[in-house]
C-alpha cells in the first residue's frame, strides 16, 4: 500500500528485446528487477520509466497508480507482478497510454505481491522498471457497527480476525465501545485478563486510505488503553496476537459506533516493526 522508502534502481530491457527474452524464460527463468540491459539496434528513444508509482491496499485487490508519461509516441504500460522482490516478475497486463492506474484484482489476502511498471512506445521500445520497489499485501475490509457496552454488552466488542461483533469481555474481542456521561465517547482496547495487550492510536482527521502503515514499537500508542471516538478520525490497532488493523469512525452516538475497518491477516505485516521477541515492557504502575 505504499512505495517503499528504501528505493532500488533497476536496469532496463527494451520491448523488442522482451520478446526475445520471453522465448528464453523456459531456459533461464523469469525476469529479475536487477538485470543486464539487452540492446537491440534500431527503434527510437526508449521511454522514461514511470514515475510516482504507489499502491493502495484493498480487499483481494491492489490498486496501482503512477504519473502519466509525456512521450508523444507512447503506446502504453506493462504491469509486472512477482512474489519475490528480486526476481520472477511476470507481465500480467498491458494498459493504454492514457492510463495512470491499474486494478489488480483476484489477489489473495495476507499474501505480499511485488510490482514493476514499464512504459513502451509505438516502435516497441520499453523503459526500465519504475525506480521504487512497490509491494502490497491485500487484506479484508468492511463496515461495521458496535454498540455501547452499557446498552448492549453482547454486541459492544469487535473481533477483527472473525470480522464480527463480540461481547466486550470476550477473549477474542480486540476493541470495544463505550459511552458514559462521565467518560464520553471512547474506543477501548480489550485488555482485561490478557498478558499481552492490544494497543490503540488516534491517527487524526485522515481518510481511511490515508494511513497505510502503523507507527513503530514505541511511537504514540495510547498509554491509557483507550482513545476518544471522533467521527472523521482514523485509528490504528495493534492486536495482542501481532496483527494490525485500522478503523475510520463515521458515527459515534450514545448507542452505537459505526466504522469502516481494514485488518491485516498477515502476522506482523504492514511494513511495521514486529514486536521484539513478541514481548512488551509492562505499563508503569502508580505507587
Amino acid at each position: 500500500m505504499k512505495a517503499r522508502r528504501d528505493q532500488k534502481g533497476t536496469a532496463g530491457l527494451g520491448r523488442n528485446a522482451m520478446a526475445a527474452a520471453f522465448s528464453l524464460v523456459l531456459l533461464i527463468g523469469c525476469h529479475s528487477r536487477d538485470r543486464d540491459v539487452i540492446v537491440i539496434p534500431g527503434g527510437g528513444l526508449t521511454p522514461a520509466a514511470p514515475q510516482g508509482v504507489y499502491s493502495v491496499t484493498g480487499d483481494q485487490v491492489v490498486y496501482l497508480h503512477w504519473i502519466p508519461n509525456t512521450e508523444p509516441d507512447l503506446a502504453g504500460y506493462t504491469i509486472y507482478r512477482s512474489r519475490d522482490p528480486e526476481e520472477n516478475y511476470q507481465p500480467v497486463a498491458e494498459v493504454a497510454a492514457r492510463a495512470s492506474s491499474y486494478e489488480d484484482g483476484g489477489r489473495m489476502n495476507g499474501v505480499t505481491y511485488y510490482y514493476g511498471i514499464t512504459a513502451f512506445d509505438t516502435e516497441g521500445n520499453e523503459s526500465d522498471f519504475n525506480e521504487e520497489l512497490i509491494h502490497d499485501t491485500p487484506r479484508p475490509e468492511g463496515r461495521s457497527t458496535i454498540w455501547n457496552r452499557v446498552v448492549r454488552p453482547d454486541d459492544a466488542g469487535y473481533d477483527f480476525s472473525a470480522s464480527d461483533r463480540a461481547r466486550w469481555t470476550s477473549p477474542s474481542t480486540d476493541v470495544y465501545y463505550e459511552f458514559t456521561h462521565d467518560g464520553g465517547y471512547r474506543i477501548y482496547a480489550a485488555n482485561e485478563g490478557h498478558d499481552i495487550r492490544t494497543d490503540l492510536q488516534d491517527g487524526g482527521f485522515v481518510d481511511f486510505d490515508g494511513i497505510d502503515w502503523a507507527p513503530g514499537y514505541e511511537d504514540g500508542w495510547s498509554a491509557q488503553g483507550w482513545v476518544e471516538a471522533i467521527p472523521g478520525h482514523t485509528y490504528i490497532v495493534w492486536t495482542r496476537d501481532d496483527h494490525y488493523a485500522k478503523l475510520f469512525v463515521s458515527e459515534s452516538t450514545e448507542e452505537v459506533l459505526v466504522f469502516d475497518w481494514g485488518y491485516q491477516v498477515s502476522e506482523g505485516n504492514q511494513e511495521l516493526e514486529e514486536r521484539p521477541g513478541f514481548e512488551r515492557a509492562p505499563d508503569p504502575v502508580d505507587p
